[in-house]
Order: C-alpha cells, then sequence, then structure tokens
C-alpha cells in the first residue's frame, strides 16, 4: 500500500483566499492561486486542463465532470489505496514555469481567515474534519476519502478549487515521484548561525545533523526563530531522491512556524490579528520575523 502522509491533509485544508468579496469562497481561493503567477494564471491553467486529460486517456477519470473526481475518492474508499499507475509528473510541470510566487499566495492567505464567510464555508468544514483526522494519528487512504467526501459532492467537484486539489493529490501521493528540481548553489558559508534542516535520502529530517521527529523539527525551529528573529536563516538540504511529499511536509511546517509567530507578535504589539494590521505594521512584523530560506542538494 502507498503510504498516505500528512501532506494529503495539507493539501485539502490550505486556505489561499484573495482579496474579491463577490466571488464565492473557492472561486477567492483558486483565484488567489491563479493571481500569484506573472500571467494571471493562464499557465497554470494550462497544465491542470493537460493533466487532467493525461488521467482522462489513461482511464484513471472517466471524464472532466464532477461524479468522475467522486469515483476516485470511492475506489480510494473501496481499496485503501491510491493504486493509480502515474508516470507523469503535474508538480514538475507547474515548476517549469518559474513564474510562481509562494510569499504572494501566503500574503493573500491572511485576507479571508478570520471572516465570517469563511467560518460558514466548505473550505471551513473540510479543514474542520481533516483537522479531526489528523489528530487520530491512523491516518489512511480510506479514512482521509471518506472525510472528503463528508463534506463534498459532486457539485462541489465541478468546481476549479476542488479539481486542482484532488488533482494535486494524485500526484504527490505516487510513490514512483521523487524530488527533482534544479538546485541553486548558494554562498551558504556567508550566513551566521542558520538553523539546519536536511532531509536525506531515506527520507529523514535532520536537525544540525541529528535526526529528528517533525515534533521535534516545530520545536526547534520555533526556539531558533524566537532567538535570532531578524538574523535568522534557515538552510535546507534536500537530497535529490526524497520524495516530494516529504520535501513539501517541511516546508509547511516552517511557513506554519513563521506564520504563528508573525501572529503572536501582532496580538503583542498591535492587539490584532495579522490581516488587521496596516501595510506599515505588517512589514514591521515580517521584518522582525522573516521567511527566509536558502535551499541546497
Amino acid at each position: 500500500m502507498k503510504k498516505i502522509f500528512p501532506i494529503i491533509i495539507l493539501i485539502f485544508i490550505i486556505n489561499v483566499p484573495c482579496q474579491s468579496q463577490d466571488l464565492s469562497i473557492e472561486n477567492q481561493l483558486q483565484n488567489c492561486l491563479y493571481e500569484s503567477f506573472t500571467d494571471g494564471g493562464k499557465s497554470i491553467k494550462k497544465e491542470i486542463n493537460k493533466f487532467e486529460k493525461f488521467l482522462i486517456d489513461k482511464n484513471i477519470l472517466g471524464d472532466r465532470s464532477g461524479k468522475s473526481y467522486i469515483e476516485i475518492y470511492r475506489k480510494i474508499i473501496e481499496i485503501d489505496d491510491i493504486n493509480f499507475d502515474i508516470n507523469y509528473s503535474f508538480r514538475d510541470s507547474i515548476q517549469k514555469l518559474q513564474t510562481f510566487n509562494m510569499d504572494k499566495i501566503i500574503d493573500c492567505q491572511t485576507n479571508l481567515l478570520n471572516s465570517s464567510k469563511f467560518y460558514n464555508s466548505k473550505p471551513f468544514k473540510l479543514k474542520t474534519v481533516l483537522d479531526s483526522i489528523s489528530e487520530w494519528g491512523n491516518i489512511s487512504p480510506s479514512i482521509i476519502s471518506k472525510g472528503i467526501l463528508s463534506v463534498l459532492d459532486k457539485e462541489d467537484f465541478e468546481l476549479e478549487y476542488y479539481k486542482f486539489k484532488a488533482l494535486v493529490m494524485l500526484d504527490v501521493t505516487n510513490s514512483n515521484i521523487s524530488l527533482s528540481k534544479k538546485w541553486i548553489k548558494p554562498d551558504i558559508e556567508q550566513y551566521k548561525n542558520p538553523f539546519k534542516i536536511h532531509l536525506n535520502g531515506e527520507n529523514q529530517i535532520l536537525v544540525n545533523n541529528e535526526i529528528v521527529t517533525v515534533q521535534i523539527l516545530k520545536e526547534s525551529l520555533r526556539n531558533y526563530e524566537k532567538s535570532y528573529k531578524s538574523k535568522s536563516v534557515i538552510i535546507f538540504k534536500v537530497k535529490r531522491n526524497a520524495l516530494y511529499k516529504n520535501y513539501i511536509e517541511i516546508q509547511s511546517v516552517i511557513t506554519d512556524e513563521i506564520e504563528d509567530l508573525r501572529r503572536e507578535l501582532s496580538f503583542e504589539k498591535h492587539n490584532v490579528d495579522l490581516d488587521k494590521l496596516d501595510k506599515v505594521q505588517l512589514a514591521e512584523i515580517k521584518n522582525i520575523y522573516p521567511r527566509k530560506i536558502i535551499e541546497i542538494e
């Protein structure tokens, strides 16, 4: 059985809202992704359509309808496995676009998370269900799929937001896909007292050359950021054959911990959440807790 890691939970609960109030929450989330590309999302839309067509041609997906996406999850529930032979890397095709701005997506995220509109939405209900599943500790493909289908129906999977998440899930759970990307070779010696994370070829996490759990990674990173603040630098070393889902899990830990520290500081200094700060205040918070990550192989 292919193992499903918490990355599947992450794929579905991560929210990237944008500012328009005239669209549904789901459309706002997806538009925020599109707007993080310099071409307004034209290139990634093309890759989404291409991957969807590939899955249809391989008889993995019946057609482009929401009903066909529901059938994929029902099959996963039936066999308790992600058992699709996909010799295709959706994420590689997106990486090659080279126009994606992760900071823009994360900044966009803060605009809607605390609104009443979000708390009454299906993305929030889905997040609640999957948060609960992740706390059980015994995560399986069947349990996650049941959680997803307890909230979403075929009409929901007519929306690009849920389709995209399903396509990403099928891609990253393919155990034959490892991490392949072009790495820069920065002069890391210029950085004083960096926080060093290593994801090795056995998909073990090391912090300062010691094997750690994800929980210890979180705690160590938080302590480091509190100590060094604006001078903090994270050196993230990744072996080329490490699994992409483990790479994304570590990236998520880094993002979440820094975002939590920013939020705590916002309340401490201004007694409001991040999304209530003006541009000057937000820039001040981000300067105190920057997100500076240097990736090396």
